[in-house]
C-alpha cells in the first residue's frame, strides 16, 4: 500500500500556500470528513496536504483514496499524518500533562498527575508523517491514546452535568456525526443548547484549561511519542513549538533530548506564528539539522478564522517542504 497518494488540482488561491501539512478532519476535532477535506484542499489550489488528526489515523484510508482519484496532471500529493499529545516537564511521565498548549499545570501536588519539583508540565504535540500501512504498526500506541481521549471527554461531560449543564455524550456524538467526539463537539452542543454564545465562549467558560468543566488527560512523554513514530517507520516533528510555552533554551533542551529517539523536524511555519517566531524556528532547525514542516492547523467550522493554506492570512509554507520530507523518509529507509 502506498504511504502517500498523488493526484491533481486546479484553481490556486492567490496569496495562499500550496502546502498545508497540519489539518484536522472529522475523525478528530475538525468539521470536514477526510474526503471533503482533500477535495476542499485540491479545489483551493493546495499541492500537498497532510491530515494530522489527534491521536488517530482513522481518516487516512479515505483521504488516500480521495487523493488518488484526483487528476494527476497538477501533481497533488497527500501525506498521511497524525498529531499525538505528550506531557513534558515536572518529572512528567505517562501520568503527566494537563492543559492546552502553552498552559502550565499550576504547581505541584499529589494525585492523578503526580507531584514533585521541576518545571511546570506542558502539553507538547508531536506530528508523525508517512506511517506505513496507514499506521498499523503504531496502532497499539494510538489505541491507548484514543481510549484516554474518550475517557477524558466523558469526565468533562460528567463535570458539566455536576454543574447543572444538561449536555450528554449523545449530544456531543450527534455533533461529531460518525466520529469519536471531542471538546469541539462538546462545545458545539453547549452552543446549540444555549449554554454558550459561541465556540470560543464554550471553551473559555467550560472546556479550556481553567474552565469550570476542564479535565486533564493522561499522556505519554514526548520521547515516547517520537520513539513510537520513528520505530513505526515515520518522520516525527514537534508541532507549533512557539505555542508550547517553552523558552528557546527549553525548546533546545527538548530537541536535544528527543534527537536520540528519532526526532526529525519541527513545525517552523504555523498560522499563529509571528515573523520572529518563524525566524527563530528556522534558526533552531538549522542549528540542529532538522527538517521543517508547516501548516494551518485547519479545523473547518470549529476554527472559522483559520483557512486552509493561509491560516489567518499570514501563512506561507515553502513549496519545497514536502519534497524534503519525502527525501528524509527515503534516506531513513535506505538499508
Amino acid at each position: 500500500m502506498a504511504h502517500w497518494a498523488f493526484g491533481g488540482a486546479s484553481g490556486e488561491t492567490a496569496g495562499a500556500s500550496r502546502v498545508d501539512l497540519h489539518t484536522h478532519s472529522s475523525c478528530s476535532d475538525g468539521s470536514l470528513a477526510p474526503v471533503e477535506l482533500v477535495r476542499r484542499a485540491a479545489g483551493c489550489g493546495i499541492r500537498a496536504l497532510s491530515i494530522t488528526d489527534h491521536d488517530t489515523m482513522d481518516g487516512v484510508g479515505a483521504a488516500l483514496g480521495a487523493a488518488a482519484q484526483l487528476p494527476p496532471e497538477c501533481g497533488f500529493v497527500f501525506l498521511p499524518g497524525v498529531e499525538i499529545s505528550a506531557a513534558y516537564g515536572g518529572g512528567g511521565n505517562r501520568n503527566g500533562g494537563r492543559g492546552k498548549s502553552g498552559s502550565n499545570s499550576g504547581g505541584s501536588g499529589a494525585g492523578r498527575w503526580g507531584g514533585g519539583a521541576g518545571p511546570p508540565r506542558r502539553e507538547i504535540h508531536i506530528l508523525g508523517y508517512f506511517l506505513p500501512q496507514g499506521g498499523e504498526s503504531l496502532a497499539p500506541f494510538i489505541e491507548m491514546m484514543k481510549r484516554e481521549r474518550t475517557a477524558r471527554n466523558l469526565r468533562i461531560i460528567g463535570r458539566l452535568n455536576a454543574l447543572g449543564v444538561r449536555v450528554s455524550a449523545e449530544d456531543a456524538e450527534a455533533e461529531a456525526k460518525k466520529s469519536v467526539f471531542g471538546r469541539p463537539h462538546i462545545a458545539a452542543a453547549l452552543v446549540k443548547k444555549g449554554y454558550a454564545r459561541d465556540m470560543n465562549g464554550a471553551f473559555e467558560r467550560y472546556l479550556a484549561f481553567g474552565g469550570r468543566a476542564y479535565a486533564p488527560k493522561e499522556s505519554p512523554t514526548p520521547a515516547e511519542c517520537v520513539a513510537a513514530i520513528h520505530e513505526a517507520g515515520g518522520v516525527a516533528a514537534i508541532a507549533h513549538p512557539m505555542r508550547s510555552g517553552l523558552r528557546q533554551r527549553e525548546l533546545k533542551a527538548l530537541i536535544a533530548e528527543l534527537a536520540p529517539h528519532g526526532l526529525s523536524g519541527i513545525e517552523a511555519y504555523y498560522a499563529d506564528n509571528t515573523p520572529q517566531d518563524t525566524a527563530n524556528c528556522v534558526a533552531i532547525a538549522s542549528a540542529f539539522g532538522l527538517i521543517m514542516t508547516g501548516g494551518s492547523d485547519f479545523h473547518g467550522e470549529y476554527r472559522k478564522n483559520v483557512r486552509l493554506g493561509s491560516g489567518r492570512g499570514n501563512l506561507r509554507v515553502p513549496d519545497e517542504l514536502p519534497d524534503i520530507l519525502i527525501e528524509r523518509l527515503q534516506r531513513m529507509r535506505r538499508p
